[in-house]
């Protein structure tokens, strides 16, 4: 599937990504309609990507103005891909990788004292324990602004 980072500083560069039977990557459709709604630009923000798959919605939030993002994927070769992905943009010091569980990320974040003003949670598989995991992200109150009713 061709990815492609659809506005901001690395507008229109093409990003690798894993075939569709190890990940799913988020549409340039969805994508875009996705970051119409939350902001279409952003003012040095923090994100958190978990399930980060390919990198491409923490690589489109850097490209769009957000400050840094941690992205969190414990399979391997999508970590390659990430890694790959973030070097194109040449920016390689706005961007953190974690080679972890979701969950065991979420605690050395929240060890570290982290806080994120914006995160993406998308799984590729259904989770059973979904709401747990969401809910220690609010629990250690890792985004600095919630808004229950936004979801």
């Amino acid at each position: 599937m061709a990815l492609r980072v659809i506005s901001g500083n690395y507008r229109k560069m093409a990003l690798k990504s894993l075939s569709k039977d190890t990940t799913r990557p988020t549409t340039d459709k969805i994508k875009e309609a996705l970051f119409n709604m939350i902001g279409p630009y952003f003012n040095g923000e923090q994100v958190l990507d978990l399930y980060s798959g390919s990198g491409a919605l923490a690589i489109e939030a850097v490209s769009r103005g957000a400050r840094s993002a941690v992205c969190v994927e414990k399979y391997y070769p999508a970590l390659k891909v990430i890694q790959e992905n973030i070097d194109l943009t040449k920016e390689e010091h706005k961007f953190i990788t974690l080679k972890q569980s979701a969950q065991k990320a979420l605690f050395q974040l929240a060890n570290d004292n982290q806080t994120f003003d914006l995160g993406f949670f998308r799984s590729a598989v259904c989770q059973t324990n979904y709401f747990t995991r969401h809910s220690t992200i609010i629990k250690f109150r890792f985004i600095k602004k919630w808004e229950p009713n936004s979801l």
